[in-house]
């Protein structure tokens, strides 16, 4: 049986709202898209790999309350990101 070729991710990140270094893992709330596919808020983990210094992607969380008014003090920005097309 063949192997599957792992799919491909391509990201578009329409607005970055916040950006957190914490040693090697890197914290952003954005506005994305994946694969062209519908625009969703997301806060994502990032991770250093090994010894390069390029990040990877890892999971996604949910929002404290602080990151929470972050998105109430930025709606016109995030509103009118999610109008945007690619």
């Amino acid at each position: 049986m063949a192997k599957r070729k792992p799919k491909e991710f391509i990201e578009c990140v329409h607005l970055l709202l916040d950006k957190k270094e914490f040693g090697r893992n890197l914290y952003v709330t954005r506005l994305v898209s994946w694969n062209g596919g519908i625009i969703k808020l997301e806060k994502r983990e990032f991770y250093k790999f090994g010894d390069t210094e390029e990040y990877r992607p890892s999971k996604c969380s949910g929002f404290s309350k602080d990151e929470f008014q972050l998105l109430i003090d930025n709606r016109d920005a995030i509103l009118e990101a999610f109008d945007k097309k690619g």
